[in-house]
């Protein structure tokens, strides 16, 4: 397979960092981009130690800034040439029932999960169509299908997510550019260390998740089939479905898992990563 130039916003850490690995151990060209600059530059010495053919770019940057990402674009260029795959991984959660909510924090969170992703998509676009050919990959998760309690806000920025991809995948197909939803359930990630918590937390830390790595390996493989939707998990594929055909039931299981939700005073941490 001819090697490909890959930019992953949010690969310091989880899914993103994962996502380098996978794309660079396989011989293609990899942008590592995200705002903490010190934990990129372990990961690039990392992917270094791998054996590649490939080339690794670290740039660091906000992915809510658009002065940011216009430069991460153009650095992307000039080191590589070309811009094949463009992966929206950077992202946060909040953890808050709707009651407690600060509104603040919602706009945060919508600012980085949904704008930042559609302004690198954006601005991604004229590099993409002067080659003629281009691929963005936006990660979704199950929760952008079905809200969750205490997640409502978050449920609702991956729900923009969706719906957004959906509708310029059919306005771009013709221009050879496609998207591809990647939707993971659970993963372990510091997704939940650094989340904001409002007076209402639900504790994830010690569920049932999938490592990043192997979410990583199953949306590779999708990533490069060009596949419109990927679901990562068996549960998560008979979650979308119970929730289309059978919304009253979904709710009745949604209401029995999260019935132990509790309200507790916590910190807030540190939203953006």
């Amino acid at each position: 397979m001819k090697p490909k130039s890959v930019l992953i916003t949010g690969a310091s850490s989880g899914i993103g960092r994962e996502l380098a690995i996978e794309f660079y151990k396989n011989n293609h060209n990899v942008v590592l981009f995200a705002r903490r600059k010190e934990k990129l530059e372990i990961l690039a010495q990392e992917l270094k130690d791998i054996p590649s053919k490939a080339s690794v770019v670290v740039i660091a940057g906000d992915a809510t800034q658009i002065e940011d990402i216009k430069q991460a674009l153009k650095e992307t260029i000039h080191q590589l040439g070309r811009i094949d795959i463009l992966i929206n991984n950077a992202g946060a959660g909040l953890n808050s029932f709707f009651e407690d909510l600060e509104i603040e924090e919602a706009k945060k969170l919508m600012d980085l999960n949904f704008f930042g992703l559609l302004s690198f998509s954006q601005e991604a676009l004229p590099y993409m169509k002067k080659q003629g050919c281009g691929q963005i990959v936006n990660i979704s998760s199950i929760a952008g299908k079905r809200g969750l309690p205490s997640r409502s806000i978050y449920s609702a920025s991956k729900f923009a997510v969706e719906g957004l991809t959906e509708g310029i995948r059919v306005e771009l197909e013709p221009e050879n550019i496609h998207f591809t939803l990647v939707r993971p359930t659970s993963t372990q990630t510091e997704f939940f260390d650094v989340e904001p918590k409002g007076n209402s937390y639900l504790d994830q830390r010690d569920r049932a998740r999938m490592t990043a790595k192997q979410v990583a390996q199953i949306a590779y493989k999708g990533i490069l089939k060009k596949k419109k939707v990927i679901t990562i998990s068996f549960h998560g594929k008979l979650a979308v479905v119970l929730n289309t055909l059978f919304p009253n039931f979904t709710d009745w299981i949604i209401s029995k898992v999260f019935s132990h939700l509790k309200k507790v005073t916590v910190a807030k941490g540190d939203s953006h990563f």
